[in-house]
């Protein structure tokens, strides 16, 4: 099931309202930083963001760096300097993912039994930092 599915699915399930849709075509840095200032010049902007890997990260950073109110960040994987930085992420132990790749590998090459889809879930932990624990906007009118 192609990413965008995934999300709108789990999204529903979670029974979340979402003003704005998942982004497509932000699979590099540069990319993932346009759309990014695009959602913020959105009434009204988002107050946060989920990003699906690192390079999509580093482009939301570099796109928030610098903006009077951010929107909370969470990213997926963790990035290089994550922790300077103050980027929150789930993260996940890629050696165990890579173990599974490998096993799953295997044994459609040489298994008894050819399966076409196998589902692992592989463990997470979601590493808390600054750029998830916004405040809430300041009311400007009172």
């Amino acid at each position: 099931m192609p990413e965008r599915h995934r999300v709108r699915h789990a999204t529903a399930d979670l029974n979340l309202r979402r003003r704005h849709q998942p982004l497509e075509n932000a699979h590099d840095v540069a990319a993932a930083e346009r759309a990014v200032r695009e959602l913020l010049d959105r009434t009204p902007a988002p107050t946060a963001l989920f990003t699906m890997n690192n390079r999509i990260t580093t482009g939301a950073v570099r796109a928030l760096r610098g903006h009077p109110s951010p929107p909370v960040l969470i990213g997926f994987d963790e990035l290089d300097l994550g922790d300077f930085l103050g980027v929150s992420v789930i993260t996940h132990d890629p050696e165990e993912m890579g173990r599974w790749a490998a096993q799953l590998l295997l044994d459609q090459l040489f298994g008894d039994v050819y399966e076409s889809a196998r589902h692992v879930v592989l463990s997470t932990r979601l590493l808390v930092r600054d750029s998830s624990e916004r405040p809430p906007p300041r009311d400007i009118g009172g």
